[in-house]
């Protein structure tokens, strides 16, 4: 994986892209789109689950969903053609995702899973090619870090910008890298004072005034990552769950408002700086090193340190990195927070941190592998790196 390392001169979040053209679809993900539009009109929902535990329900004997449509996009199931409604199982060959396993057997090669009031596609079950486009537990545990931090935000009065530029300041310019199905970009703009639909827990509303995000406003966010289906499916999950331009409230002095989707391994084609940076990255020991779960070597850590020291001279003046990962505790000790550690003494200004372990044991049934021989367990962690504000 590659970034820019080098310092740059300070650029206007607002001015540093053009905005966006509006997002035209491809014949297959206009298909996927009208697919997820009937699967939300027909009240349809799903939780992922973890691969392993998803394996083990579907190893029960007489396991037999009564929802033909959880069946086949949830839990993804084999199912005959008279099994589904005629309309979707035409979209499923419109979106060249439908896989033939007989004469009269098929199955999809996509699902969709539902967060909050809204509904995400991805990769079926289980994810064993290189360009999957993972949703799951750790997608519903990275949005609810961001509602947290945007939470804790507005319980203490902090902001983006010093209080001295606050009645001028631009809106927000965000990236989500590496976004896989646009969830956390998504997450942030329906956190936006237009939006009160959205929810980081799986099926919980979100009605509660008093536990809703600060409000944020964006100038542009930015989508990357290094998966072209990734983008594909992040264009249309932006369409199914109606977030467009409009959406992103143009500030008066910015040039409009945009929405960019960009193919990007790390920060290799991303152009000047963010108020605001979020990443789930994959953090795993992948043997076959596939993008969507491989994090490199330091058991894994080796993709999220990329992002952290990255983000340094990506981030605005105030600027904050929003990062969920994991760390694999090794003999009681965390060697992932040790690295950080080490990065942030390099820059000249002092940046600030905070850290905490979100969840102390995930994937454990990775402990198995050699790979994993002398790591303790691995724990869901949640990093926040800040950039000093001006002076002024």
């Amino acid at each position: 994986m590659t970034f820019l390392m080098s310092q740059k001169s300070p650029v206007h979040p607002s001015l540093s892209t053009p905005p966006a053209p509006k997002t035209e679809f491809s014949a297959t993900e206009s298909a996927l789109l009208e697919l997820g539009k009937l699967l939300q009109h027909k009240r349809y929902q799903f939780v992922t689950l973890t691969p392993a535990s998803h394996a083990r329900v579907l190893a029960r004997d007489r396991f037999n969903p009564t929802d033909p449509l959880r069946a086949v996009f949830g839990w993804n199931q084999p199912f005959r053609k008279n099994e589904l409604d005629p309309s979707v199982f035409e979209l499923l060959q419109k979106a060249e995702v439908l896989e033939t396993l007989s004469w009269d057997r098929f199955k999809s090669r996509v699902r969709f899973s539902t967060l909050g009031d809204c509904l995400f596609l991805h990769s079926a079950f289980p994810t064993e090619a290189a360009d999957s486009v993972f949703f799951g537990p750790d997608t519903y545990r990275f949005t609810r870090f961001l509602k947290e931090q945007l939470t804790s935000r507005q319980s203490e009065g902090s902001t983006f910008w010093p209080q001295s530029l606050q009645p001028c300041r631009p809106k927000l310019r965000a990236l989500d890298l590496g976004c896989g199905a646009g969830a956390g970009g998504l997450f942030l703009i329906h956190s936006s004072p237009s939006s009160s639909s959205f929810s980081s827990s799986p099926s919980s509303s979100s009605s509660s005034s008093s536990s809703s995000p600060a409000p944020l406003e964006f100038s542009e966010m930015v989508l990357s990552d290094v998966n072209p289906k990734a983008l594909s499916y992040s264009r249309v999950n932006s369409a199914i769950n109606a977030v467009s331009d409009t959406r992103l409230h143009a500030a008066p002095h910015s040039a409009g408002a945009s929405l960019t989707f960009l193919e990007s391994d790390l920060y290799s084609k991303v152009k000047g700086e963010f108020d605001l940076i979020l990443a789930n990255p994959p953090f795993l020991i992948d043997g076959e090193k596939r993008s969507y779960r491989h994090g490199g070597e330091e058991a894994g850590a080796e993709l999220s340190l990329q992002i952290v020291r990255g983000a340094l001279s990506r981030l605005t003046p105030g600027g904050k990195l929003l990062l969920y990962t994991a760390s694999a505790i090794q003999d009681g000790k965390d060697p992932f927070i040790n690295s950080v550690y080490k990065i942030l003494l390099e820059p000249f200004d002092k940046f600030e941190l905070s850290y905490e372990e979100i969840d102390p044991d995930i994937f454990g049934e990775e402990l198995g592998r050699q790979a994993y021989s002398e790591v303790d367990r691995l724990a869901a962690v949640g990093l926040v790196v800040t950039r000093p504000k001006v002076s002024v």
